[in-house]
């Protein structure tokens, strides 16, 4: 029985040794964008603030993850009328739903630095699946990921109402762009 401890004990220890470095995302040079075409034109914003769990290893996507976190009422464009409008019940509605959550369900590499995430984004109360496809180039401590994927707006209930429920004014795709600098926490 003793034997059985101490190889239980040591298993134990071999699995959080091994377990997925956990990373700091550096808010100064990282970002959460997107685009939508409105009126044929594309427009931009970004979210001010987002917060990542991040723990990631390329030798072991098997025990990686990640959860990103939006505050909604943090999506700007440029335009105070129409971020206004992004806050109220038809679109984003932050009262009811103030974030945004993406939570990885599994990672696979694509060869050399390419890599997919995918995971569910909880939009609006609305869970869908969601793939997100990466590069990533890590040297020592610092690690830099870059995606992007795209989205229905209409699948989140964003845009609701007879006014938007076509591709004039607003698009119903919208662009996602991830740019992420973190350091391997220590």
């Amino acid at each position: 029985m003793k034997y059985v401890s101490v190889l239980f004990a040591f298993i134990l220890a071999g699995s959080a040794a091994a377990a997925p470095a956990r990373w700091t995302v550096d808010p100064a040079k990282s970002s959460l964008s997107f685009a939508v075409s409105i009126n044929g034109q594309t427009v931009t914003g970004k979210f001010k603030a987002f917060g990542a769990l991040i723990a990631f290893d390329p030798a072991d996507l098997a025990h990686s993850s990640a959860k990103i976190t939006v505050p909604m009422d943090e999506a700007k464009t440029g335009d105070a009328t129409r971020d206004a409008m992004l806050l109220k019940p038809a679109w984003f509605n932050i009262l009811d739903f103030p974030q945004a959550v993406f939570q990885t369900t599994s990672f696979a590499s694509l060869g050399g630095n390419r890599y997919e995430a995918k995971g569910k984004l909880t939009l609006k109360g609305i869970s869908k699946d969601v793939t997100l496809p990466f590069t990533l180039d890590i040297k020592g401590d610092t690690a830099v990921m870059k995606g992007e994927t795209g989205l229905r707006r209409l699948d989140f209930g964003v845009g609701e109402g007879p006014d938007f429920a076509s591709e004039a004014p607003v698009a119903l795709s919208v662009k996602v762009m991830v740019n992420v600098t973190a350091k391997r926490a220590k």
